[in-house]
């Protein structure tokens, strides 16, 4: 899947339908199949999970918004504008 790399962050819901900010560790495959780390809200706490796939519900892994995949080029060298 375009843009899902390692060190990305997206959104994972859990079995309990609860959103969570999540880091891409590994991926899988090209159609979408990921590991990543959830940071549990109130807890000082990551949960791994392990092969994750994408779209929406439970046990599944998300972008945070529209085009978030496009917006970021790992590969793209950006310099400061003067100004």
């Amino acid at each position: 899947m375009e843009g899902s790399k390692p060190g990305r962050i997206v959104y994972y819901t859990d079995g309990m339908d609860q959103v969570h900010p999540a880091i891409v560790t590994r991926v899988h495959t090209e159609e979408g199949c990921i590991n990543l780390l959830a940071f549990v809200d109130g807890q000082t706490l990551v949960s791994p999970h392990s092969s994750v796939l994408f779209g929406e519900g439970r046990d599944r892994w998300k972008w945070m918004f529209e085009g978030q995949q496009t917006r970021y080029r790992p590969d793209r060298v950006e310099l400061p504008t003067a100004g």
